[in-house]
Order: structure tokens, then sequence, then C-alpha cells
């Protein structure tokens, strides 16, 4: 995410560096990385600079962005609270690896003064607020859901929750199942459902080194929503009958919306630009993803301690 899925030349803006260096509002000085080799390829690619020294650069830098393995990033993101210079924090999802952290660092952050935005990629495509703005004006009641995910409860599944939560608000833990190991031994994938509103929405797991998958179907009492992130489409229905002698009510497609993934990334610096010079709420903040990652834990703990 930092620098490796495009490069300059790329049609698609997939990574941190090349939506700053697309940005007339921020300017890409360097990466660090434990592994220099990693942070100097990065830098050449990029024509940036490779920080030997984090410290070197902390009375300078306005912001960071958080790219490195989930598990590492409570002691980063803890450490920057430090840098005197720091207007703002990107910091890939999940926050962190367990809800234990992650309320610390909530606890660490709570003043305000440095706005924290994760990278819940779909919270800063159009498509997907439109779908929010779909649901409450013509969806009807929520009636049933499937969601289906890999890699890991907490390195994955945890964008379908957050983005459940978006579209609705509070989701509940319904029935924990059965789990395999396709990410890492920490990370299990688990089966399982949720309540929205009353309604069972059900989230299953395929592993990941088998095939990626990542999309949700949801049916309403007046439509339904597909999403396949595969080939990046939302598919919006509507319930009608066939017929006026058909007694039946089937889902109808009636449009389908083809997703710009190259305008997350740059969506999501100028939220963060506009937060620090106006204080605009960040569309996936810290107090957002901390709620995230509840649901995730815990399910991941119900799967560890026998739930399945």
């Amino acid at each position: 995410m930092a620098s490796g899925y495009d490069n300059p030349d790329s049609e698609l803006i997939l990574t941190h560096a090349h939506a700053i260096s697309k940005s007339d509002r921020f300017d890409l000085i360097g990466f660090y990385d434990i592994d220099s080799d990693k942070a100097i390829a990065a830098a050449q690619k990029w024509n940036s600079h490779f920080v030997d020294d984090i410290d070197s650069i902390k009375n300078e830098v306005d912001i960071v962005c958080c790219t490195a393995p989930d598990e590492c990033h409570y002691d980063i993101m803890k450490g920057l609270l430090t840098w005197p210079a720091l207007q703002g924090v990107i910091c890939e999802k999940p926050v962190t690896d367990s809800i234990d952290s992650a309320e610390n660092l909530g606890q660490l952050y709570a003043s305000g003064e440095k706005p924290v935005i994760v990278n819940y990629t779909r919270r800063y495509n159009k498509e997907f607020e439109d779908i929010k703005k779909w649901i409450d004006a013509n969806a009807g009641k929520l009636i049933t859901g499937t969601c289906v995910y890999g890699k890991g409860i907490i390195h994955n599944c945890s964008h379908m929750i957050n983005l459940l939560q978006f579209l609705f608000g509070k989701v509940k833990i319904a029935h924990v199942g059965k789990s395999y190991i396709d990410y890492k031994e920490t990370d299990p994938s688990v089966d399982f459902s949720i309540e929205i509103k009353g309604a069972p929405v059900y989230i299953h797991p395929i592993p990941c080194d088998v095939v990626t998958v990542f999309e949700f179907d949801l049916c309403f009492e007046k439509g339904r929503i597909r999403y396949d992130d595969t080939d990046g489409t939302i598919r919006y229905y509507s319930a009608r009958r066939i017929s006026m002698e058909d007694d039946d009510i089937n889902y109808q497609l009636v449009k389908q919306i083809n997703i710009d993934r190259s305008r997350a990334l740059t969506s999501l610096y100028d939220n963060l630009y506009d937060a620090i010079e106006s204080s605009a709420p960040v569309k996936a903040s810290l107090k957002d993803s901390i709620e995230t990652l509840r649901i995730c834990d815990s399910v991941r703990r119900q799967c560890i301690n026998g739930g399945n």
C-alpha cells in the first residue's frame, strides 16, 4: 500500500506514494522501513528520499502514513504522539491487531489535536456513499444479507464490518461458527453471522490461498444491492412484479455502477487535508475503526475459545 501496487506511470492510483505524488496539497518527503533495502527501492521508484534515521525527520514532517504490518501499528502510532510538527496520521486498516491496543490508542489520541484517518478504502469511494443514500431513501426494511471474504477476520473482514457499520450503524454478533487459517495463526478466517436491525446477515470465509473474494448481497423489502469487488461493480435491483397476472415479486436489475477504484486514495488525502485545515470530519475515524475491531476481535476470541 505504500508503494508496491503501482508505479508513477500507472493509470490507476493504488498506493499512498502515487496519491501523494499526484496531489497539489502534499509533498512526498520520503520512505522509512526497518528493512532499509525496501525503503531505498521505494525512494528510487518514486523519486523521493530514503530516510535512514526516523528521528531525523520528526521535527519537520506534517503527516505520517503508517503502512507497516498490523502488529506494528500500535507501537508506531504511539510513538508518533511525540512528533512536535505532526498535524495528522494516516493508518492502514486495521488500526491495530487487537481491541485492547486499539482502545489504548483511542485514549492517547482522544484530544483530537492530531486527526487520525484509517484507510478502510471503500469509505472513500463516492459509490458507497450513494449506496447508503439509496438504502435510507428507497430500500425499506433489510430482510437478510450474505457477505464473503478471506484473509483473516481482523485483517480483511474488518473491511466488511466497517462498511456495514457505515451503511447501517450498530451491528450485533449472532453466531460464531467454524474457522480456518488462510492468513496467519493469530487471525483466522471465521464463518459467523451478525444481526442488523433485527435482520440476519451471514458472513462466510473463502480461503485466500485458493481464491480472493470480497462481496456482499443485501436483500430489502423494496430492493437489493450486490457488490462484487472482483469486477468492481455495484448492482441495484428493484422488487417488482414481472406482470400484472403474476403475484410473485422478483428482484429486477435497474442499474449497474462501475467503481472508480483509483479515486479512493486521492479522496482520502483530500479528506485529511480538509480535516486539518477546516476541522472537517474524517470519513473513517479512529473511533469508527475501534468499533469495527471490537466486533472482529470478539468473533476471533469466541472462535479461539471454542465458539466453533
